[in-house]
């Protein structure tokens, strides 16, 4: 009897060694496929995100616009100088070479961009004895529209800061069939008469 009570004196806990080894890696595993499950759901599910549709752009407001273009070898030659309010002084010619006109128009006739190039060359004329002013390149861009009563288009432009002699211009642009007439002026600004100049020419601009 005494025997009997030392034996159940020493078994372990009835919680103790009991639960199976596999059980703790069994629910392990179970955790594991259900996320594998999840994910391969997700995967699988339709996409919610509409595609990218790349929409056509127009180059402005109120549809295609169309670059016109024009060049000049040379404008006629303008003789200034000599006597006049401001004093008498030496003749000079002045021509406007390599000039290029870009403008672009919307269907509707508004001009949206402008840029107008030249080349200032100066000659002074014998018997002065004085050099001319040297060969300078000028720039100028688009500023402002206005409509003429005739129904054309007066473009205003301004000159570049380092345009040698400082000079305002001005383009009357007149629709043509396909084309556009640029009627061009340009005028001395920094001098007063007789040593200001005014040089206009025409040019016609085509599509580019």
């Amino acid at each position: 009897m005494l025997f009997l009570l030392a034996l159940a004196a020493c078994a372990p806990p009835d919680d103790v060694g009991t639960r199976p080894l596999s059980s703790r890696k069994g629910n392990d595993d179970r955790a594991s496929d259900e996320i594998v499950e999840e994910r391969k759901e997700k995967e699988e599910a339709p996409s919610t995100t509409e595609p990218v549709v790349n929409e056509p752009v127009e180059t402005a407001p109120g549809g295609m616009a169309t670059t016109y273009a024009g060049t000049l070898d040379a404008t006629p030659t303008v003789r200034f100088g000599g006597q006049g309010t401001g004093g008498n002084f030496c003749n000079y010619d002045v021509t406007l070479k390599n000039v290029a006109i870009e403008v672009t128009v919307l269907p509707s006739g508004q001009v949206i961009a402008a840029t107008v190039r030249d080349t200032m060359i100066e000659a002074s004329v014998p018997p002065c004895t004085y050099s001319p002013a040297p060969p300078s390149d000028q720039t100028f861009s688009f500023t402002t529209m206005t409509e003429t009563s005739a129904g054309e288009s007066q473009l205003a432009f301004k000159g570049a800061a380092g345009n040698r002699p400082a000079t305002s211009l001005v383009v009357d642009l007149k629709k043509v069939g396909g084309s556009y007439e640029a009627s061009a002026t340009w005028h001395r600004t920094d001098q007063p008469d007789p040593l200001d100049w005014t040089v206009k020419t025409k040019i016609t601009l085509g599509p580019r």
